[in-house]
């Protein structure tokens, strides 16, 4: 990987800013993008001697390919233990800015700007087991002394924002910053995909429809799209989903009992993900809870025909390149057929899509992010 050189057409500031990217390690989780492309974008403007890292992936800088970088390698742990190590750093040599790029921060030194990232509040809601339970709730008392203590709050989007307001009132400032997907959904054209892909999948092409993200909590509502595959007429459709985690027990008994045709992957790359995007009749987005919904870029960027529930942030995300279902699996359904049936529909909707998803990018969001920064520290 070529390291960058920091870009040198701007008038340079001359503010130091520290940031967290205890997600690096997770590059392909929403976290993970975003950590990642912020820092690289904003290294397109700063001078990069003046960013500070702090991370757990050894080999941070050669993954960010940016010169001089000062990266600082913490010692895995929980959140409590990184946090206060942070703090611990940060003290030594204050920066005029620290993000928190994930929803938690560190005691920061009194001259230095917090700058607090809200991706969701989703931590807590919507949780199904006594321990997630428990870790939710720890997580939102972190997550409101950030917000609490925070210079400013950015939010993914205007749901985002407006949730972030109710927790901290209106004496902290709450701006929109939205984010974008991986930049490898963003390359042009399509991808030859041979036929042996499809036989070692076990998939047929065009004749699928597709989910990614999430499948156990209840927030992310799979249970409506394996009910709404199991009311369509016609069972010619199979459903694939690209997942990190297992059904629960209750969507396992009724893919089994309803016997839905179902291909079920995990941890597959970057360029199989972007194939079955490429080669779905639509991409269905059920869930009834994000903070911004990055799946929707996704398949946006590469021309996926896309069904969203009507409800935010995804209305918001999505644009007009989607159809919106009403939350429940009648309807859901009733979509499905519109789009698998009309050929014009697809086509409507993956242009409608593409035009959507230029609307996002992370030079404009690094952009913005180094504006808000500039607001409270000057």
């Amino acid at each position: 990987m070529h390291e960058r050189e920091p870009h040198r057409g701007r008038q340079q500031d001359h503010m130091r800013i520290a940031l967290d990217a205890l997600q690096l390690q997770k590059q392909t989780s929403s976290i993970g993008v975003f950590q990642l492309n912020l820092i690289k974008h904003m290294a397109d403007t700063l001078d990069s001697k003046q960013l500070r890292i702090f991370t757990t992936l050894e080999g941070a800088k050669f993954i960010l390919g940016i010169r001089d970088v000062e990266v600082t390698i913490l010692k895995m742990g929980n959140v409590l233990t990184r946090l206060r190590e942070i703090s611990k750093l940060v003290r030594l040599n204050p920066p005029e800015a620290y993000i928190a790029t994930f929803n938690l921060a560190p005691r920061l030194p009194p001259r230095t700007k917090l700058i607090v990232v809200s991706h969701d509040f989703s931590h807590g809601r919507y949780d199904i087991s006594w321990r997630t339970l428990m870790q939710g709730t720890a997580y939102r008392v972190l997550h409101r002394f950030a917000l609490r203590n925070a210079d400013i709050v950015l939010a993914n989007s205007s749901f985002t924002a407006a949730q972030a307001v109710q927790r901290v009132g209106k004496g902290v400032e709450v701006r929109v910053i939205p984010h974008d997907c991986d930049p490898e959904f963003k390359e042009p054209g399509f991808t030859p995909i041979p036929p042996s892909f499809w036989e070692a999948m076990n998939i047929k092409p065009g004749r699928y429809v597709f989910y990614a993200g999430r499948v156990r909590p209840k927030y992310k509502a799979i249970g409506v799209l394996l009910k709404a595959m199991a009311l369509l007429p016609q069972r010619g459709l199979q459903l694939v989903v690209v997942a990190n985690d297992q059904f629960n027990s209750v969507d396992a008994r009724f893919i089994q009992a309803n016997k839905i045709a179902i291909r079920e992957l995990h941890d597959i790359p970057r360029e199989d993900l972007i194939h079955l995007y490429d080669g779905a009749q639509v991409f269905v987005y059920p869930s009834a809870y994000e903070g911004f919904g990055l799946p929707i870029l996704e398949a946006q960027n590469r021309g996926c025909p896309l069904i969203t529930r009507n409800a935010p942030p995804m209305n918001e995300t999505a644009g007009r390149g989607t159809l919106f279902f009403d939350g429940s699996p009648e309807d859901l359904a009733g979509r499905i057929q519109e789009v698998s049936g009309d050929p014009s529909v697809s086509v409507r909707l993956a242009l409608l899509g593409q035009e959507n998803a230029k609307s996002f990018n992370w030079a404009l969001t690094a952009s913005m992010t180094l504006d808000a920064i500039r607001s409270v520290v000057d």
